[in-house]
């Protein structure tokens, strides 16, 4: 089978790897930081990740499900914090339904140990990406010693990040289309660490949210019993990082819009000043591939913003689709990474704008009154009709129903439900006989053959 030369070790990299090479292909995976099982990773901030049923497919079929799940922590729904300290619970689906917080490092770790354990993947650690030749479909990597190492690919997979170098040679061919987007807001990382009996400070079994608009504080527990939390701001403007400077004006910002989170922080000005803001940006290009050769995978072909969790999930899922693709085509590697894309580039485009979406929801919508009203009808109404109406976000997480169908159908639920809405005297009526009747005359109208 030919070489494959797979270009970053992150976390959609070695699910890659082990896709590949269980198909018999030799793979040479590049990875420019150090081995994360030797040393700590360093600058490695990132939002928590979840992992949702695209992850865990793809882990499965890949066998490295169990060792994950062993260090992960199931999340019911979300924890909201009103600025009166009281605090709602929000399920994400069913009782028997969670998704599942990770640390990255551990999951890169485990990764990495298992692409580099199979007989068919050797890793490349602390090898920079350097230059990309798609004509010659050659490749040079550094090293911190200051080797230059030229490889020559028969195939390339560049799952080297939301900058990707490969997707950057790519452009400079021409005819490529791309976008890239910041958001206006950016975060940073800052840890609640566990109380002095060393359990949780707050309840670990959801992500609790702070939602002020123009403010958004999360927090996601750790197995140590410690949470990481995102602090988003705008990146400029009044109540901003850029009006923030000092401890004095950080303890004024929390005492004002998450007063009952102050005590959950004790090195608060501490960890929010020693690193800059980390931004958030949307990416989209195509086409995906080059020369029938080389195809990008995961945030090198859609990174999107966090607010979903379904940025590591949809690149476990590009692995799952390009599988597929290479059991139905074999070794025609050029026709199977162009169906790869013809499948993949709709859906991603479809998750990257559910995403964006669902900032809005989480920052301002979640602790609406109506909104919660809106919830308590979405299941309501799939508890009458199971099959032809699930919630969005159970839609993505817990199923594999595609994201371009799952928003489409997202999109005729949110029609029905705003019809619903408006009836007078709703918020009475909307567990009465009366109003299932009319969700079940309604939801054929509204849904079609959903």
């Amino acid at each position: 089978m030919p070489k494959v030369v797979v270009v970053g070790g992150g976390l959609v990299g070695p699910i890659a790897a082990l896709f590949l090479a269980r198909r018999g292909y030799t793979i040479d995976l590049y990875e420019r930081s150090p081995d994360p099982n030797e040393q700590a990773l360093k600058g490695g901030r990132s939002v928590h990740l979840v992992i949702s049923e695209r992850g865990w497919n793809a882990m499965r079929a890949v066998g490295v499900e169990d060792v994950v799940r062993a260090g992960t922590l199931p999340l019911r729904g979300r924890l909201i914090h009103a600025l009166s300290g009281a605090m709602a619970f929000q399920p994400y689906g069913s009782e028997d339904q969670a998704i599942y917080a990770v640390e990255r490092s551990r999951l890169n770790a485990i990764l990495i140990r298992a692409a580099a354990s199979h007989p068919g993947v050797t890793v490349h650690f602390a090898h920079s990406c350097e230059r990309v030749d798609l004509e010659k479909c050659e490749l040079e990597f550094s090293t911190p010693a200051g080797q230059r190492v030229e490889v020559r690919a028969e195939r390339i997979l560049a799952a080297d990040g939301a900058f990707s170098l490969v997707r950057s040679a790519m452009m400079k061919r021409g005819r490529f289309d791309y976008t890239q987007e910041y958001l206006p807001f950016a975060y940073k990382e800052l840890v609640i660490p566990a109380g002095a009996d060393g359990n949780f400070r707050v309840d670990p079994s959801g992500m609790h949210v702070w939602p002020r608009g123009s403010m958004l504080v999360t927090a996601f527990p750790n197995p140590n019993r410690s949470f990481t939390a995102m602090v988003m701001l705008p990146v400029e403007g009044e109540r901003s990082f850029e009006t923030v400077h000092t401890p004095a004006d950080l303890a004024a910002l929390f005492e004002h819009s998450v007063p009952d989170a102050v005590p959950l922080f004790p090195d608060l000005a501490d960890e929010f000043f020693a690193h800059p803001p980390s931004n958030l940006v949307t990416i989209r290009c195509y086409p995906w591939t080059s020369g029938g050769k080389v195809a990008l995978i995961g945030d090198a072909a859609h990174a999107m913003v966090p607010f979903l969790g379904q940025g590591v999930n949809a690149g476990f899922e590009d692995c799952t689709v390009l599988d597929q693709c290479l059991e139905r085509h074999g070794d025609d590697w050029a026709t199977a990474i162009d169906a790869y894309q013809q499948l993949r580039k709709p859906n991603c485009d479809a998750v990257t704008a559910m995403a964006l979406a669902n900032f809005t929801e989480i920052a301002e919508r979640v602790g609406d009154p109506r909104f919660l009203l809106q919830k308590k009808i979405e299941q309501r109404i799939h508890a009458l009709h199971p099959r032809e109406f699930i919630g969005i976000y159970p839609m993505i997480a817990f199923t594999q129903i595609p994201y371009a169908e799952a928003h489409r159908r997202a999109q005729a639920q949110e029609r029905l439900l705003a019809s619903l809405l408006a009836i007078d005297g709703v918020e009475t009526k909307w567990e009465t006989d009366e109003f299932a009747a009319l969700v079940k005359q309604r939801l054929p109208q509204l849904l079609g053959s959903d």
